[in-house]
């Protein structure tokens, strides 16, 4: 008995360094993912190592915590559903893969989450978004104020960085930094907290107006005032209401067509249509995931004459929004358990939301005008199934 419980014990001590040393190299490593995560597979890897890696060491702590478990279990029907579509029905592999990733990368972010403290995790995440915004500093100088850093620069990053990644990639340390410039007081806190709405606002607004995402100022500004007012606001019914917004604002804007606000949304309206349209068709199954090419397959006809369709026949564009894409790929049932699991999350924010509570924010408006899904091989959908994932580890002790 007692060789096993030494051996028990020297196993535990090797998990405490290996996630102590890991720590030291973390936000580099993440830095890494999350600039070159649009850019070849080099941050889709490190992304996956990762969570294989936090998986390896930590796998005890999710299958304690029951909010990651039901995640997991939801994504893991999906990945089943898909499975079962592949072998009886269509035979498609990309769904089952797609879907299949979604949970493994799920499950070593449910793991990351517990490995930490929470204010560690964020300040872990800060850093490494940090790096990221000095990147980011780069590409403003080539790219905007052709300012030579790199040889041949200006080409290279146009090649890493399609339009709307430098937006996306640049609201999230701002609001990394703002809910703690909020706990200062007096003259120097109002200055902080106006520094870093002026500058983030001006930076993501001026990329949007050069052709960037026109989504990540809105988003970040909605995280903003969400932060701002939380403390005098019951934060668990206006977080729950923006989720339960998105989900209506949907559901009428694909029922009900208005060319004014399709042509204000640029053409979003077209192209929910057409994907809710097509969903119907298989109500409880969905089609799965689909790449660019199995779009324009299943949609061709559908989407001819509307305003959207030469973009679409061009690029193959997706749903651009989180529910229709559910909808479509995963059925009416698995769409609606969807909307509920994110309105739970909702309602876990604390009063004073950090930095994951802000962030999960964000991703409900990025959300409502593109297609990502939690536990994304790519920065944005592991970001957001850390944000999903972390409602009922606030208050937890990370498993050490």
């Amino acid at each position: 008995m007692g060789s096993i419980e030494e051996l028990m014990t020297a196993r535990e001590e090797i998990r405490r360094k290996a996630l102590a040393l890991t720590e030291r190299v973390l936000p580099l490593v993440l830095a890494a993912a999350f600039v070159m995560s649009y850019w070849t597979f080099i941050g889709t890897r490190i992304i996956i190592g990762l969570c294989l890696w936090f998986a390896l060491l930590n796998f005890r702590a999710v299958f304690r915590d029951r909010w990651a478990m039901i995640v997991l279990g939801f994504f893991a029907l999906i990945a089943a559903k898909d499975a079962a579509m592949a072998l009886f029905a269509d035979g498609r592999l990309l769904p089952v893969i797609k879907s299949s990733s979604r949970v493994v990368v799920l499950f070593g972010s449910a793991a990351l989450l517990r490995a930490y403290p929470r204010e560690r995790l964020e300040r872990i995440l800060g850093a490494a978004l940090g790096v990221t915004a000095l990147c980011m500093t780069v590409y403003w100088a080539e790219i905007v104020g052709q300012i030579t850093i790199i040889p041949g620069g200006v080409l290279k990053l146009r090649q890493v960085f399609q339009q709307n990644t430098p937006g996306m990639l640049s609201l999230w340390f701002p609001l990394f930094l703002l809910p703690r410039a909020l706990k200062g007081s007096g003259w120097k806190k109002t200055m902080k907290v106006f520094a870093i709405l002026a500058v983030s606002s001006g930076v993501l607004f001026f990329d949007s107006s050069f052709g960037g995402s026109r989504v990540a100022p809105v988003a970040f500004g909605a995280a903003a005032v969400y932060v701002l007012i939380a403390p005098r606001i019951p934060t668990r019914i206006s977080l729950p209401a923006l989720v339960l917004l998105m989900a209506i604002g949907t559901t009428a804007l694909t029922i009900w067509f208005s060319p004014k606000i399709n042509d204000l949304l640029f053409y979003r309206q077209d192209l929910w249509r057409g994907y809710a349209g097509k969903a119907l068709e298989r109500p409880i199954t969905g089609w799965g995931f689909t790449n660019e090419k199995a779009n324009m397959a299943l949609l061709e006809e559908r989407m001819r004459g509307t305003l959207a369709y030469p973009e679409f026949h061009d690029r193959g564009l997706g749903p651009h929004n989180s529910l229709v894409a559910m909808l479509f790929e995963n059925g009416a049932i698995l769409a609606a358990a969807y909307a509920v699991m994110l309105l739970f999350r909702a309602r876990r924010a604390a009063a004073r939301p950090g930095f994951l509570d802000a962030s999960f924010l964000a991703f409900i408006v990025l959300m409502a005008n593109d297609a990502m899904n939690p536990g994304g091989v790519r920065f944005l959908g592991f970001f957001l199934g850390i944000c999903l994932l972390a409602a009922d580890t606030a208050e937890a002790e990370p498993d050490e």
